[in-house]
């Protein structure tokens, strides 16, 4: 399933006289204007706030018509390509309304293989965006997901995509205020449900908890401590699942409470705390390494000595999630109590309009915090760390 893109866009603006997607001829799948032509190109080719490279859009004659669920065309999906007319990434426009819209766009190494496969599997079939979550095709009559990676995942039910956008772009006759929110890297499979999606009964858990360390016969203060094996653990049962070289690093065969609780404590063995815990980034790449090792899969720390400031922070967190990597986070003192010496599981980190904001796991629960307060603020010690 796996990911990455450099930076992604995600714009919704509906206005007051919306009507049908007319500018797509849905045989041709070409705009019929030319000045619509020129709006999407410019519109598609938009560069991104933490990409500075020039992205060109294919011709038209090229571009894909984008469907919903339901089969009612509202855009056009769209090869984008570098200086060296290299395929970089894509973009999708919705064509619906007065005006041509940015509804989604990627760039960098993984948005150019998932573009890719978007393209093959749209050859002589519908291709299904069901915005924001997800592209589809259809292979004998059944549903799939086209994943970062270029495989193919079975959707077994399509209610979990579920979306009202198009109908509103439809049917909408009022003004909706614009809602932009910029992505700059994620998880393929970051929301809960999704992310180490352990369960208890009916509870999903969203990612594991050092307090379940208690049941496996560590006392609880060094179960307080522990933090460090329970954010490795995270991220030993992601890449398990979503890097196929991987899957040796968790091999239950599930992912139950008792289960994950168990792996814990395995993981615990080889990140184990002091009576401080793991305070800093290379004790715990040691642990994480060695564990890895164990396991005949090879791992190393990624480690990033750059100045500290928002945008190199923010450069580096987002590669690693963009590579399908989950990305462990540390604070000693911070103004963000739940951080507080602690290591948490980053997810995935993006701006909603109103300032940059980090979604983690932490105590088996999925918290968003300020990052730009986090990043900015004077702390003893800070540190992000993701694995190769």
């Amino acid at each position: 399933m796996k990911k990455r893109i450099i930076s992604i866009v995600v714009a919704f603006c509906l206005c007051s006289t919306l009507v049908p997607a007319t500018a797509i001829d849905s045989d041709s799948v070409a705009v019929q204007d030319s000045a619509q032509i020129a709006d999407v190109q410019s519109i598609a080719q938009t560069n991104f706030s933490l990409n500075e490279d020039d992205v060109t859009m294919d011709a038209p004659e090229t571009w894909i018509q984008v469907e919903d669920l339901e089969g009612r065309a509202y855009g056009v999906f769209s090869l984008l390509y570098d200086d060296f007319g290299e395929i970089c990434g894509y973009s999708v426009v919705s064509t619906v309304g007065e005006r041509p819209t940015l509804l989604v766009s990627g760039v960098g190494e993984s948005a150019a293989t998932h573009a890719k496969a978007i393209v093959a599997y749209s050859d002589d079939k519908p291709l299904i965006y069901q915005f924001p979550e997800v592209f589809i095709t259809m292979e004998s009559d059944e549903y799939y997901k086209i994943c970062i990676d270029g495989s193919l995942e079975l959707i077994e039910d399509t209610s979990m995509y579920e979306s009202t956008v198009v109908d509103r772009l439809y049917t909408s006759s009022n003004i909706v205020p614009q809602s932009r929110e910029t992505i700059y890297g994620s998880l393929d499979d970051w929301d809960e449900g999704m992310f180490v999606p352990i369960t208890n009964n009916r509870t999903t858990y969203y990612g594991g908890n050092q307090k379940w360390l208690v049941d496996e016969g560590i006392s609880e203060k060094y179960a307080d401590k522990a933090c460090a094996a329970i954010a490795a653990a995270n991220m030993f049962y992601y890449l398990s699942t979503h890097i196929s070289t991987m899957k040796n690093l968790y091999t239950k065969s599930g992912i139950t409470k008792s289960q994950f609780s168990a792996f814990q404590r395995e993981v615990y063995d080889y990140v184990t705390p002091s009576p401080v815990g793991i305070p800093f980034g290379t004790v715990f790449a040691s642990g994480v390494e060695k564990y890895a090792s164990s396991r005949g899969v090879s791992l190393k720390g990624e480690f990033w000595d750059g100045s500290w400031n928002e945008t190199n922070v923010i450069n580096y967190i987002r590669t690693g999630l963009n590579k399908e990597r989950p990305v462990m986070v540390i604070s000693w003192n911070t103004a963000i109590p739940e951080l507080v010496t602690h290591w948490v599981t980053a997810t995935r980190l993006y701006n909603d309009g109103t300032g940059n904001k980090l979604v983690v796991s932490t105590y088996g629960s999925k918290f968003t915090f300020d990052f730009s307060l986090w990043v900015n603020e004077f702390s003893a010690y800070r540190g992000a760390l993701y694995f190769n």
